[in-house]
């Protein structure tokens, strides 16, 4: 069974663990980790034309956005990230 059977319901489910994961994936070593994480929660809340549309963003956009050389500007991470009703703070390492 493919992970992303198991993942989006996952975290789609469970905040926590949506946020958990993106934590997670910001935080690894490797580039591009954060983004393949945060296209992944958005295809779990509903994919990408509901979270353009909720974000105030074109759907094209979104997709070069989240795609493997994509690299969103703060104004559009924050854009899709209260789409998904989720912010970014800060805490203290």
């Amino acid at each position: 069974m493919p992970y992303k059977n198991y993942l989006y319901p996952a975290l789609k489910k469970d905040l926590d663990r949506s946020l958990g994961y993106l934590t997670d994936c910001f935080n690894d070593e490797f580039e591009g980790t954060f983004l393949v994480a945060l296209r992944d929660v958005v295809l779990a809340y509903g994919g990408v034309a509901k979270i353009a549309k909720a974000a105030g963003l074109n759907r094209e956009s979104l997709y070069k956005v989240l795609s493997k050389g994509g690299n969103p500007e703060v104004n559009t991470l924050r854009k899709i990230l209260g789409a998904l009703k989720m912010k970014i703070e800060f805490v203290k390492a």
